[in-house]
């Protein structure tokens, strides 16, 4: 008796699609760390100041409120060295490796999805790899950049005044990736339950 085809099952141009979106997603980053590090003109960093902006009367403004302009200041190096521009390429090179990383390990799920079995012993170690990845890139992320950014102003301060705050959306990604701990772990205990119940059988 043929079988119908659920309508949310996924076709072969959706894995298309998706193979397609992870080679698009690695070539973008390893064109954003070449841009970076490209070692010709000017060299670009943003530095959060600690001391406030000043007053912007903003037009049409309603009563009671108020602006300042952001305490933040953009450097320019017109001349900077090797050493600068690596420095400034380090949170771009930790995304290409961290991106090249999981493309590849999704790469390897959508082949495992594709070959119609995808609940395999391999398949938990992708995952796996993969959620750590995530977790671990995630937690290191902020860190990095903060470290960068200081390390940036010291050299074109000689009393650098830096100020360094988490915003919420640091946290997203973290999150994410601990999710997708809890789901790989709930994937593996499903995959140890099915083993127990053919071994039974």
């Amino acid at each position: 008796m043929p079988t119908t085809r659920s309508f949310l099952a996924p076709s072969r141009g959706d894995f298309l699609f998706a193979r397609l979106l992870v080679i698009v997603v690695a070539l973008a980053l390893t064109i954003g760390a070449v841009a970076t590090l490209w070692p010709s003109g000017p060299l670009e960093f943003t530095a959060s100041l600690q001391d406030p902006g000043p007053a912007y009367a903003a037009g049409a403004t309603a009563p009671g409120a108020s602006a300042t302009y952001a305490p933040e200041v953009v450097w320019t190096l017109t001349d900077p060295s090797i050493g600068e521009r690596l420095l400034a390429g380090l949170p771009a090179l930790f995304l290409l490796v961290v991106g090249l990383v999981a493309a590849w390990l999704v790469w390897k799920l959508i082949s495992a999805a594709q070959s119609g079995e995808p609940f395999t012993r391999t398949t938990v170690r992708y995952s796996r790899a993969l959620a750590a990845l995530v977790l671990i890139g995630a937690a290191i992320w902020p860190f990095l950049l903060m470290g960068v950014q200081f390390a940036l102003v010291t050299r074109v301060q000689s009393e650098p005044s830096v100020l360094m705050w988490f915003t919420g959306f640091d946290f997203l990604p973290i999150v994410i990736g601990a999710l997708l701990v809890i789901l790989t772990e709930v994937y593996a205990r499903g995959l140890d339950l099915r083993d127990d119940v053919e071994g039974l059988v």
